[in-house]
């Protein structure tokens, strides 16, 4: 299901291949989502400096939980999602 935000063309140069290329609304939807990010960081309202930290300390402890659940027994690890 694409939902009309991309489609299916052969390529131009190995017919037996076909791409995947957005429509004009996948292409207009990407415009709207690369936005996404940087209205996020207006939204926290974090100096350069209190992002870069909290990004580190975010980092680390994902490391720390990473690292401690991979010392549990097979069966104990909880499921992770993707």
């Amino acid at each position: 299901m694409t939902a009309g935000l991309v489609r299916r063309e052969r390529r131009p140069d190995d017919e037996r291949s076909v791409q995947v290329v957005l429509t004009d609304a996948g292409q207009a939807l990407r415009a709207e989502a690369e936005e996404v990010p940087t209205a996020i960081g207006k939204a926290m309202a974090l100096e350069p400096d209190e992002f870069a930290a909290l990004k580190g300390m975010l980092r680390r402890l994902v490391q720390n939980v990473s690292t401690s659940t991979l010392a549990l027994p097979e069966g104990a690890r909880p499921e992770m999602p993707r």
